[in-house]
């Protein structure tokens, strides 16, 4: 990633944070999906993507059917775990806007 893609994206969070915080009466809102967001990417969806970029290389370049049958059940579970991440942030989000 360059750093000016690095820098723009920063502050565009950032400052989005900043306006959602300032136009926002409670901050437990803003925090909640921030936190949310962060627990959710950082511990389901990061590794499952991870996982699911790594065995599609894995497959790529060996060709061994054994490794092949392990692999593509590797990358069910990867997207399993994806899944699981989205629906996590989902319910968590829509759970404390109630």
């Amino acid at each position: 990633m360059s750093e000016k893609l690095h820098h723009s994206t920063s502050l565009l969070l950032l400052v989005g944070i900043s306006i959602a915080s300032i136009l926002t009466n409670d901050l437990r809102l803003i925090f909640s999906v921030i936190g949310g967001f962060s627990e959710a990417i950082i511990n389901f969806i990061l590794p499952g993507l991870f996982l699911i970029i790594t065995e599609k290389e894995v497959l790529r370049t060996v060709r061994d059917p054994k490794v092949t049958k392990w692999s593509n059940l590797v990358i069910v579970g990867g997207y399993s775990v994806l899944g699981f991440g989205l629906c996590y942030f989902t319910v968590s989000n829509v759970s404390m806007m109630l």
